[in-house]
């Protein structure tokens, strides 16, 4: 393991990650990621609505899933 951490702080960053899903608001949530969807079908800039869905407490994963159902997973060219 190239950095070690206690399980403690595992333990301690999952309940608090639970935490904040169950206290977020789930309208809100749902209508920043909209959004996000949104502006990334449509090319536009994406910094707003990201921005919005971190002020909602969407986590990285959800805000990453909506970006790949819009632009689907990134393979980099390989080759010479």
């Amino acid at each position: 393991m190239m950095h070690p951490y206690q399980d403690k702080t595992l333990e301690q960053q999952t309940a608090r990650i639970a935490r904040i899903k169950q206290d977020r608001d789930p309208a809100k949530l749902e209508q920043a990621l909209s959004a996000l969807e949104s502006c990334a079908h449509k090319g536009t800039n994406l910094m707003e609505p990201i921005t919005e869905a971190v002020r909602s407490y969407a986590t990285i994963g959800e805000i990453c899933h909506t970006l790949k159902q819009c632009f689907g997973h990134y393979r980099a060219p390989t080759g010479v």
